[in-house]
């Protein structure tokens, strides 16, 4: 004989992110003004999905930096 039983288990909602932005081309160290490259990397390290993330780059001169977009979706569950 198979028994069962049902349980309400609450999980709390944690979102969260990590943003790493690193250097990939370009002059280092600068010493003329010129373009350099970099990867920007976001990561949901939370425990649900995010939607409609906007990722901005303030430069030290208070422009915002020019984000070229290309998306690398990689998912990790564990449970």
């Amino acid at each position: 004989m198979v028994k069962t039983d049902t349980a309400a288990t609450p999980v709390g909602q944690a979102p969260s992110l990590t943003i790493t932005k690193t250097q990939v081309g370009g002059q280092n160290p600068v010493t003329t003004p010129g373009t350099i490259n970099y990867e920007v990397v976001v990561v949901n390290t939370g425990n649900q999905s995010l939607t409609n993330v906007a990722v901005s780059d303030t430069l030290p001169n208070g422009t915002i930096g020019t984000l070229v977009k290309t998306t690398k979706v990689s998912r990790t569950t564990t449970s």
